[in-house]
């Protein structure tokens, strides 16, 4: 194992925390760094457990010494709060990031990266615990300062997208979420372009949405752009008959029954390669 790596540090920061505890105290500011470090060490370990114990020594540590809304305290919740979540999805990581937010948007402003990167781990948390429609606000914010930053449409909007969208299916309202599965698709096509397989799942997941919102008329288009799609690449999986299957059923239910024959028989012909 090279030099430096986490495991190798352990018994070092260990043995650190144990001399100025000793000399010091527990609570010591001189126990500080051992503590955090040891932490967070134990964090890249994947040893959260482990790790829980020394960030909340360090964490009330630097709340004595730096008072309870200093900026320095938000490194310290938000690690902590990394330490939680994996161990109690709920109030207690939430209630974390929520003061780590506070005290950055006090010191940086409410648009600034350490935010920002506040907001993201606040929302992912919510999610963690069930409460979905909670996370949007949080999700809109990121998106926002995001969209700021790198343009309307940056590749690296897809994930807050995503988790937007997501969100809203979650909490039963899929026209709210519409619109961010619709930008999923133009952001996706600006990075990669017109014809890339990326586009499948995105333009998939949009026309369930439609069929959701009874958007059946809008789906058709949707669903042709991903039978071509998959023409192209000559893709031949499950995914692909049930595109094409609900393809044809939107042009049933629009009155255009002679249009589905050529998609129903290329869904059966895909199914009969399969099972031969």
């Amino acid at each position: 194992m090279q030099l430096g790596q986490p495991a190798e540090a352990r018994p070092y920061l260990e043995q650190a925390l144990r001399i100025a505890q000793a000399e010091f105290g527990a609570d010591h500011p001189q126990a500080l760094l051992p503590a955090s470090n040891l932490g967070n060490v134990l964090l890249q370990l994947g040893q959260p457990a482990e790790a829980r114990p020394y960030l909340e020594q360090a964490l009330r540590i630097a709340e004595r010494g730096y008072g309870p809304a200093d900026p320095r305290l938000a490194s310290y919740l938000h690690r902590l709060a990394d330490v939680v979540r994996p161990l109690e999805p709920g109030t207690a990581a939430i209630s974390l990031l929520d003061r780590a937010v506070a005290i950055n948007e006090k010191a940086h402003g409410p648009a600034s990266s350490e935010v920002v990167e506040d907001l993201r781990c606040q929302a992912a948390a919510l999610v963690e615990a069930g409460r979905d429609s909670d996370a949007l606000i949080p999700l809109r914010r990121v998106l926002a300062a995001d969209e700021q930053n790198a343009g309307e449409l940056a590749e690296q909007l897809l994930p807050t997208l995503t988790s937007l969208a997501d969100a809203l299916l979650t909490s039963g309202d899929p026209e709210g979420a519409l619109p961010y599965l619709k930008r999923i698709v133009d952001v996706t096509e600006h990075a990669w372009g017109s014809n890339n397989l990326r586009l499948a799942g995105a333009m998939r997941k949009l026309a369930d949405c439609m069929i959701a919102c009874n958007a059946g008329s809008q789906v058709i288009p949707v669903l042709q752009r991903l039978a071509a799609l998959h023409d192209h690449y000559g893709t031949e999986t499950a995914d692909v008959v049930h595109d094409l299957r609900l393809l044809a059923s939107a042009l049933t239910q629009q009155g255009r029954s002679g249009d589905t024959q050529r998609y129903l028989e290329w869904a059966r012909d895909i199914e009969r390669r399969h099972q031969s």
